[in-house]
């Protein structure tokens, strides 16, 4: 899994064992288009790539990402990613909707997107916000979350061993990325018949059928996204429509 450094360990292992062993390597995302494009790492993450016997790639996008931005002759197979349904489904819910937003807190997540749409929300329906993870826009998300009052009802969970209990109560999933080269989170939470309201950015647009398990929104278009998401939550048949939709796109894939 990753280019760097994983593949390159793996090629240094399979020369030391005088070519006895076969590299799979696995794109995810970053080892493209973060570390990948970066002058210092661009020329071994190529050699790593073409010196492997099979490469993957989690979505149509990273594979023509990949193909575009790196000089490889070898042939790249699509395996989307997946998750264990039987993990990943419906629990109880309560009265009180609550949406949530799973990631790393990495700049290209937009968490203060995701709070800002929230504030939006809160003032057409009441609901709660679970944001959970860590990471180095966690702290600017929760000095945004005090200046824009809304303390009492957004909670900070931090690294969650178990995210499927959360998603399992959950109402609705946000993740209004800027980029996402396939979007597991989106997938967990379709698999426990959450609706999901992200960008039409990289990978999720193989992922998330527009207006039948999900929404689609321009990255940085928070009034349309929050409108998906008061569609959502104002509109329980609507809401449940799509989160079995949404099943049903895991269990399919």
């Amino acid at each position: 899994h990753y280019a760097i450094p994983h593949a390159t360990s793996a090629y240094l292992a399979k020369k030391a064992l005088h070519g006895k062993v076969k590299i799979v390597t696995t794109l995810h995302g970053t080892d493209v288009y973060l570390l990948g494009l970066n002058p210092s790492y661009k020329a071994i993450v190529e050699f790593s790539m073409e010196n492997s016997d099979s490469l993957i790639a989690v979505s149509e996008f990273l594979k023509k990402e990949t193909l575009e931005k790196f000089s490889i002759t070898r042939p790249i197979a699509v395996i989307p990613n997946f998750v264990n349904p039987e993990k990943y489904k419906r629990t109880g819910r309560g009265k009180e909707k609550i949406i949530c937003h799973i990631s790393n807190f990495r700049p290209l997540k937009r968490v203060a997107d995701v709070v800002q749409i929230f504030g939006m929300i809160v003032k057409e329906r009441d609901c709660r916000l679970y944001l959970v993870g860590e990471g180095p826009t966690k702290h600017p998300a929760q000095k945004l979350v005090e200046k824009l009052g809304l303390e009492e009802k957004v909670y900070f969970r931090g690294n969650v061993g178990d995210v499927s209990r959360i998603l399992g109560k959950s109402n609705l999933f946000l993740l209004p990325s800027q980029q996402e080269s396939f979007g597991l989170a989106a997938l967990e939470a379709m698999s426990s018949e959450v609706p999901v309201v992200a960008t039409r950015v990289g990978g999720l647009p193989e992922v998330i059928r527009h207006g039948k398990d999900g929404y689609l929104a321009k990255v940085g278009d928070l009034d349309t996204m929050a409108e998906y998401c008061l569609k959502i939550l104002t509109n329980e048949s609507l809401a449940k429509k799509m989160g079995r939709e949404a099943r049903m796109r895991v269990l399919e894939k």
